[in-house]
């Protein structure tokens, strides 16, 4: 795998869910058909959470966007591409990775995985990486990307949409 310069691209804090609402509403306006997004925290960070904000945001916020963390993979038809929300945190090897089918239709779908550690040598270096953390009960999200995604968010100042 080509290891491609990655950017800091956008940084948000959130101390309440609203916020960290908020913030997945402005960075889903960035996502199309094809994206791939690994979701990178420490347990109870709020992975799920954002992510679950980011598809209701992505479908509407009446539907029910359940934790993959049983099921590994939960899919969600949205408007113009299909949506999966991944969470690999119980899955012991790459060959389970690949049983899961998302990978023949990558570039129909947006993709969200929890837990991308997993992935080994499958990781796709054009994904849009997030990193949560929280400290003192404040999160901060960070998005990090490579010049493709620089040019997709070049009008974003942190913080802003």
């Amino acid at each position: 795998m080509v290891v491609q310069e990655t950017y800091l691209l956008w940084e948000k804090t959130a101390s309440s869910l609203t916020q960290m609402e908020e913030a997945a509403h402005s960075l889903v306006k960035k996502l199309q058909r094809g994206d791939t997004l690994y979701l990178f925290g420490s347990l109870g960070v709020g992975k799920t959470a954002f992510v679950r904000f980011c598809i209701q945001a992505l479908i509407g916020e009446g539907i029910q966007v359940p934790s993959p963390t049983f099921t590994i993979a939960n899919v969600y038809e949205g408007v113009g591409s299909t949506i999966w929300h991944l969470d690999l945190y119980r899955i012991n090897s790459v060959e389970e990775i690949k049983e899961l089918g998302f990978w023949e239709n990558v570039e129909e779908s947006i993709i969200f995985i929890e837990w991308p550690e997993k992935l080994e040598a499958l990781q796709d270096p054009e994904a849009l990486y997030i990193f949560l953390t929280e400290e003192r009960e404040v999160r901060t999200i960070r998005c990090k990307g490579n010049f493709r995604w620089k040019k997709r968010f070049e009008h974003v100042v942190h913080g802003s949409p």
